[in-house]
């Protein structure tokens, strides 16, 4: 939801599962997945390289593509809200996530029940790192 869609990330950052583009041959972006055999000096080396590797901020496309489903919640707000598995997340401006436990009303709508992660959320990376830490399963197919 920033102006900007994509950001440097930081070396730190970097993990086995983490999502990134690179430019290189043939000529354009390149979207790559850090595997575990993969050499994090070469990445970091490139990552000095100007304009070589990037991330995509946050989208709702990411976040529906890992199985959250857009949520009607009845709000002031322009946030997008979804749900899964008795959780909630409101995307904010500014790439801000709330992810929250929802409670199951009877004879009313879901509610917000308890507040487990606010902040920061740049990429699908730290989105899916935050799931993982907050024990939120993949949906079974």
């Amino acid at each position: 939801m920033k102006n900007e869609k994509y950001y440097t990330p930081n070396i730190e950052d970097v993990r086995v599962g983490y999502e990134y583009e690179f430019q290189g041959l043939p000529k354009g972006w390149h979207k790559m997945i850090f595997l575990e055999n993969d050499n994090l000096k070469t990445f970091k080396y490139n990552l000095k390289l100007e304009d070589c590797i990037r991330c995509s901020y946050l989208t709702k496309e990411q976040i529906e593509a890992e199985g959250w489903k857009l949520w009607e919640y009845k709000s002031m707000l322009p946030d997008l809200y979804y749900k899964k598995h008795g959780y909630a997340v409101r995307f904010c401006l500014n790439n801000i996530i709330v992810i929250s436990e929802i409670m199951v009303g009877r004879g009313m709508e879901d509610c917000w029940n308890k507040t487990l992660y606010e902040g920061n959320c740049k990429s699908i990376n730290e989105f899916r790192w935050i799931c993982k830490l907050l024990k939120i399963k993949e949906e079974k197919l």
